[in-house]
């Protein structure tokens, strides 16, 4: 594996970074081990102009970080239940993020199953609260440089594959637009 991303890959707009984050690994160290999975789906928000964005609602509250430098991450609550990871990307102030959504599991699997409560491979970090359960991203990884640091993505020259662009999941607005990406053939993706 290479060494962390820099924050210069994460200027580029959200759409590009998250196509571009496909392929990569996400590395996380903890107390507890390490753990650490190819990305392998992600989703793009573009900022105010997008209706799916947190940053619709303007420079206020955890949202606020997404006005921010690139590679930071945005860490936010989905329903109360489930943390969600995004990295900030896109030209400084300019709000926009990238939604990691699913890994495919690779280093710490027994710390990964121990963390969900569950065996199966497949079910450990498929969909975006699994992922942070399985990594135990939480409270205090808000706002975070993810080049450096115990929560980073690594560059990795792993074949891709053909990548698939659809529409975003779980959205009330905005969830037409095709800013969802992942690997055509990977078996971890939340959904087809």
């Amino acid at each position: 594996m290479g060494g962390p991303l820099s924050t210069r890959f994460y200027e580029s707009p959200p759409a590009v970074a998250a196509r571009n984050l496909l392929g990569k690994v996400l590395w996380r160290i903890s107390g507890e081990g390490v753990t650490a999975g190819l990305i392998v789906e992600t989703e793009a928000y573009l900022g105010p102009a997008d209706p799916g964005s947190h940053a619709v609602r303007g420079r206020r509250g955890r949202a606020a970080v997404t006005w921010s430098p690139p590679a930071r991450s945005y860490r936010h609550c989905s329903f109360r239940l489930h943390y969600l990871l995004n990295i900030v990307a896109g030209p400084t102030g300019s709000p926009g993020a990238v939604l990691i959504r699913a890994v495919e599991p690779r280093v710490g699997i027994p710390l990964m199953q121990q963390r969900r409560g569950r065996t199966r491979l497949r079910d450990l970090t498929r969909g975006p609260g699994c992922l942070t359960q399985a990594f135990a991203i939480g409270r205090s990884d808000h706002d975070i440089d993810v080049t450096n640091g115990d929560l980073v993505v690594l560059d990795w020259t792993e074949p891709r594959g053909d990548i698939v662009a659809t529409t975003r999941i779980g959205l009330s607005r905005g969830g037409d637009l095709p800013l969802r990406f992942y690997l055509a053939t990977n078996r971890f993706i939340s959904r087809k």
